[in-house]
C-alpha cells in the first residue's frame, strides 16, 4: 500500500499476483489511497494481471498518468458481466487523462465499438491495439451501430480476438453479426494498419469458417490496407479476391499466419497462396490447426496435402510457428519441414500426443543435419503415452544439429510408456552461444544437471513420473526448471 511513497519517481509497474484476496484489501472509507497514489505522476508503463484489477483502479483514478505510454489491464474475472462493465466505465471516464497513450491491451472484457470511439477520440496518439474479449448473447444484442467522425490514423498494430463464452451454446448466426460489425468498423476506422491480427473462437469451429459475406468484408479491409506488413486471420481463408486485393495494393507481407483445416476451401487457400508472390519475402510464418480439429486429421490425408507445400513456397522464412501438429506429425516435422526450410532461426512447436506410433518412422528416416536455428520451444499436448526412447534419441540429434542455439525451451508434459520408461535426456555440448535454457515439464519429478540433482518437484501429482537428465558443459548457461 506504501509503494507510492517508497518508490515515488517509478516508470514501470507490473501487478502479477494471480490471486487477489480483495476482502483483506482496505476499502477507500479507512484507507486514503488517493493521498498514497497522486504520488505517482512519472508512469510510463503500467500492467496489471491480476484477477482483480484493484491497484490499477485507484492508479487510474489518482495517479497522474499523463506520461503513460502503454497500459495493459486484465478484466476482474473473465465471463464477470458485472465487474467487467465497472472496469470499462472507470477506463472511458479517464482516459482523456493519458493524452500519451500509444499501446492498450486489454483482456477478458466484453468491449462495445462505442467503448472503441471513446477511447480513440481521448487518445489520438494510439498506435497498438489489443482487445482478447469473452462475450455472451447479451453482449451481442447491446452492439450499436458507431457513428465514426475520424479516422484513427496513427493506429498501426490491431489485435482482436473474441471468445464465446459458453462455446457449446453460442449461437453462429450471432457471431457472425457480431464480427460483421467489427470488422466493417475496422474497415472504416483504420487506414494505416501494418499488423492485423483477427481471430474468433467458439463452437463454429466445428464449422471451421463464418459466412461467405464474411470474405466480402474482409476483401474490402485488404483493398485498404496499403502498409500491411502481417496478417493474422481465421474468419474465412484467404480467397483469390484477397490476395489480388493486396498485389494490386502492391502490399510487401512479411508475416502471415495460416489456420489449416480439412474442407476443400481451406485446400484451395493453399493452392491459390502458392501460386502468388505475395508470399516471397515472407520471413514469419505461423501454422495453425484448431484444437477441436487435430483429432480428426490424419497424418496421410492432411499434413501431406498441405503442409509438406508450404516450406517450397516460403524459403525466406526466418521465425517459424506451428500450433498444433497432429499426432504422427513429428515425423513431418523433423523430416520433412525443417531440412527445407535453409535459413530458419526461431522455431516454435506444440506437438499433439508425441508418443509410440511414429517411433519407427523417426528412427529409421530422421538423419543428421546443421540447422541455423538459434531460439528453439517446443511443447508437448498431454495425450498418449511417450515413448522416451524415442524423445531422447531425436531431441539428441535435433539439438546437437543446431550448433548456434540460444534459446531452449521445453514446456508440456509426456506420459511413459511403461513404470520403468521414465529417464529422459538431453545434451547440450559444442553450443558456445548457449545462453538460456527453460524446462517446465508436468510429469517430471525431478531434474538432473551433469549427474547431480539440481530439482525436485515437491507438488503431488499421480503424473508426475519423468527424471530430467541435462549435460550442459557450457558454465553461464541461465538455467530454469519447473
Amino acid at each position: 500500500m506504501k509503494l507510492p511513497e517508497v518508490f515515488p519517481k517509478v516508470r514501470n509497474v507490473l501487478i502479477s499476483e494471480l490471486f487477489c484476496d480483495t476482502d483483506k484489501i482496505p476499502s477507500p472509507e479507512v484507507f486514503d489511497y488517493q493521498k498514497r497514489f497522486k504520488r505517482w505522476n512519472n508512469l510510463e508503463s503500467l500492467t496489471d494481471r491480476s484477477l482483480s484489477p484493484f491497484f490499477t483502479k485507484q492508479i487510474v483514478l489518482y495517479s497522474n498518468l499523463s506520461n503513460l505510454k502503454r497500459l495493459d489491464v486484465t478484466g476482474d474475472k473473465p465471463y464477470d458481466g458485472e465487474n467487467d462493465i465497472t472496469v470499462l466505465k472507470l477506463l472511458r471516464d479517464h482516459i482523456q487523462n493519458l493524452p500519451s497513450l500509444e499501446e492498450f491491451v486489454l483482456i477478458s472484457t466484453a468491449v462495445r465499438l462505442e467503448d472503441v470511439e471513446v477511447f480513440h477520440s481521448k487518445s489520438p496518439n494510439l498506435k497498438k491495439l489489443t482487445l482478447k474479449m469473452s462475450v455472451d448473447n447479451h453482449r451481442w444484442r447491446n452492439q450499436r451501430h458507431v457513428n465514426i467522425t475520424t479516422q484513427a490514423s496513427k493506429l498501426e498494430n490491431l489485435d482482436l480476438s473474441i471468445n464465446i463464452a459458453g462455446m457449446y451454446n453460442d449461437n453462429t448466426d450471432n457471431l457472425d453479426e457480431l464480427v460483421f460489425k467489427w470488422v466493417s468498423y475496422i474497415n472504416q476506422k483504420y487506414k494505416n494498419l501494418q499488423n492485423i491480427a483477427l481471430k474468433t473462437y467458439a463452437q463454429r469451429s466445428y464449422n471451421l469458417y463464418l459466412s461467405t459475406r464474411m470474405e466480402e468484408v474482409v476483401t474490402s479491409l485488404l483493398m485498404e490496407s496499403k502498409p500491411l506488413r502481417y496478417l493474422d486471420m481465421n474468419l474465412c481463408p484467404l480467397s483469390d479476391q484477397m490476395i489480388k486485393a493486396m498485389e494490386k495494393n502492391k502490399v510487401q507481407l512479411k508475416g502471415l499466419s495460416l489456420y489449416l483445416n480439412d474442407t476443400s476451401r481451406n485446400e484451395h487457400m493453399v493452392d491459390t497462396i502458392q501460386k502468388s508472390q505475395l508470399i516471397d519475402n515472407v520471413t514469419v510464418l505461423g501454422i495453425k490447426i484448431h484444437e477441436i480439429l487435430v483429432g480428426r486429421l490424419e497424418e496421410i490425408t492432411y499434413l501431406k496435402s498441405r503442409i509438406l507445400q508450404l516450406p517450397a513456397s516460403f524459403q525466406k522464412v526466418v521465425d517459424l510457428t506451428i500450433d498444433r501438429l497432429p499426432k504422427g506429425g513429428a515425423t513431418t516435422l523433423f523430416i520433412n519441414i525443417l531440412p527445407n526450410l535453409p535459413v530458419l532461426e526461431k522455431l516454435l512447436v506444440w506437438l499433439d500426443k508425441f508418443g509410440a506410433d511414429e517411433t519407427d518412422a523417426l528412427a529409421s528416416q530422421y538423419e543428421i543435419k546443421e540447422y541455423s536455428l538459434k531460439d528453439v520451444e517446443v511443447g508437448f499436448c498431454p495425450g498418449d503415452r511417450t515413448d522416451t526412447v524415442v524423445f531422447n534419441d531425436v531431441f539428441q540429434v535435433f539439438f546437437q544439429s543446431c550448433p548456434l542455439l540460444e534459446d531452449v525451451r521445453i514446456c508440456g508434459g509426456m506420459r511413459p510408456v511403461a513404470n520403468d520408461d521414465t529417464e529422459l535426456t538431453l545434451c547440450f555440448k559444442n553450443h558456445s552461444e548457449l545462453k538460456r535454457v527453460d524446462i517446465s515439464l508436468l510429469s517430471c519429478k525431478a531434474y538432473l544437471l551433469n549427474g547431480y540433482e539440481v530439482g525436485l518437484n515437491t507438488y503431488p501429482s499421480m503424473f508426475r513420473t519423468h527424471r530430467f537428465h541435462l549435460i550442459i558443459d557450457k558454465p553461464d548457461v541461465d538455467l530454469k526448471l519447473h
